[in-house]
């Protein structure tokens, strides 16, 4: 499977497509049975992995670099790098630094991967916006996101064989879809926005202007009013929006 010690088959990662998900993607590209190898070979463990989490103080991605030929800037950039950590009996992330910026590791998803079927049929990787907690939608088709398969029931895992296909062998892009709501559109659609995703600019959204915009009206207000946000916040911060975003919509 080596050539040079290197992958043999090495796509190059997307502009948006979180590291744990490019892991999974290496793997089955290479027909490996699962992720697992490529962590083992890179010295890496599974800690975390489900939230994207890779910490710069234990973490080293030059082992990852060298088997891919993808630069460890570019592999840090994809992942969530932990600023700031706690203790217990072991460390801990609580800050990572993601769409450049700090965000507290309780915003993010640890559960599994949730994704949408639609977008896997158009560009079959794992976007890193889907590793937060509050996006259950798709703005791009008004969709909600799966985190279970249709087929068997289970909760889609990262570490398995197929990126495209669940442990039951079901493919998930022919998961049928559930339109999302108003309020989950425009959650959906203004952190995308924020977190910079690639083309969401170019998401047609006439028909909910409108209330997008009586929702920017009222996230507005409670910035300014919400005394649980920092005294010294200054700009709308990815974090703080996200926050505010998520406690009115939901």
């Amino acid at each position: 499977m080596y050539t040079d010690n290197k992958l043999l088959r090495r796509p190059h990662p997307y502009a948006d497509e979180s590291l744990v998900g490019y892991i999974a993607r290496l793997a089955d590209s290479n027909y490996y049975s699962s992720p697992d190898y490529i962590l083992k070979v890179s010295a890496l463990t599974k800690t975390e992995r489900y939230a994207n989490i890779f910490y710069p103080q234990f973490d080293s991605l030059c082992l990852l670099s060298h088997i891919t030929g993808v630069s460890e800037k570019t592999l840090w950039s994809m992942a969530f790098s932990s600023v700031a950590l706690g203790k217990t009996k072991f460390f801990y992330a609580t800050i990572v630094q993601a769409f450049g910026e700090n965000i507290p590791v309780r915003f993010l998803r640890k559960q599994g991967p949730r994704l949408c079927p639609v977008c896997l049929q158009l560009s079959p990787y794992y976007r890193q916006v889907w590793h937060l907690h509050s996006v259950a939608g798709c703005p791009f088709h008004k969709c909600f996101l799966i985190e279970k398969c249709p087929n068997c029931h289970q909760s889609i895992q990262f570490f398995r064989a197929k990126l495209l296909k669940c442990k039951c062998g079901f493919d998930l892009r022919n998961s049928s879809i559930t339109t999302i709501s108003a309020e989950q559109y425009a959650l959906s659609y203004q952190i995308s926005l924020l977190c910079q995703v690639p083309e969401i600019d170019l998401v047609n959204c006439t028909d909910d202007i409108q209330y997008l915009e009586n929702l920017k009206a009222s996230l507005l207000y409670a910035l300014k009013t919400r005394v649980y946000l920092n005294r010294n916040f200054i700009g709308y911060t990815t974090c703080n929006v996200i926050f505010v975003m998520k406690a009115f919509v939901m």
